[in-house]
């Protein structure tokens, strides 16, 4: 299965004296691709998002996955990706006198995933419970996330089967330089064919900073706010 999503969207970003982000403005693009095959009980998959120009950098992330179906509702899944232009707590730096943001563009850090996966059919509405393990390399740091998932699918217009689909996902940080994210996904999938699904989807996304203790040793004060983006888009899946 190949998913193609293209979402132009709003995005808030926060700035201040000494602190991130505070009530700036950006628009920004991502695109995200996705490759799946399957065999037997084994399924791998390789994903590609990409944001250019997200508040003066490039961000990207690629991986590699592989799931295990161990029985009918669970699999057991191992990832290995890298991802660009990413930022942590730690990249607020003070940088010749002027506290700004760590220019990570070309910083590459590896990711590793474990996770488990449930899946289960209840009435006409099937939900998925992911939880996900992951380990960054470059910082020597972990967290948690976890996923929900709702998928109504007995829905048909004019002959043709549509899926609406709900995604909740928390990321939770397990060190310090690490960020509290929030996600929620909504898309409305057409079945054109067999092989070809697309449709709208809006995504949500929220991340949490706070300051480190490098910070308030230096400036004796503290600060703890956040980003907000709101995505549109269109995704296109074509299923082999």
């Amino acid at each position: 299965m190949i998913k193609l999503l293209l979402l132009i969207y709003p995005c808030f970003l926060f700035a201040q004296d000494n602190t991130p982000r505070d009530k700036s403005f950006e628009d920004a693009s991502i695109f995200s691709y996705s490759l799946l095959t399957q065999y037997k009980r084994l399924n791998v998959s390789f994903t590609h998002d990409r944001i250019p120009n997200w508040d003066e950098r490039n961000w990207e992330q690629n991986f590699l996955n592989l799931r295990y179906k161990l029985s009918k509702s669970w699999q057991f899944g191992i990832g290995h990706g890298q991802q660009r232009g990413d930022r942590s707590n730690s990249d607020w730096k003070n940088i010749q006198g002027v506290w700004q943001w760590k220019d990570t563009t070309h910083r590459v850090e590896n990711l590793s995933d474990v996770l488990i996966n449930y899946k289960a059919l209840w009435r006409s509405v099937i939900f998925e419970w992911r939880n996900t393990f992951r380990y960054n390399h470059h910082f020597d740091t972990k967290r948690f996330i976890t996923r929900m998932s709702f998928n109504y699918y007995p829905m048909k217009i004019a002959n043709k089967q549509m899926n609406l689909i709900l995604s909740l996902e928390a990321h939770a940080p397990l060190n310090e330089n690490e960020t509290e994210e929030r996600w929620a996904y909504l898309m409305w999938l057409v079945h054109l064919n067999e092989h070809l699904l697309i449709g709208p989807k809006y995504v949500y996304f929220r991340r949490d900073w706070q300051s480190l203790k490098e910070f308030e040793d230096q400036t004796f004060t503290e600060y703890d706010n956040f980003e907000e983006l709101s995505m549109f888009g269109i995704q296109l899946i074509n299923k082999f």
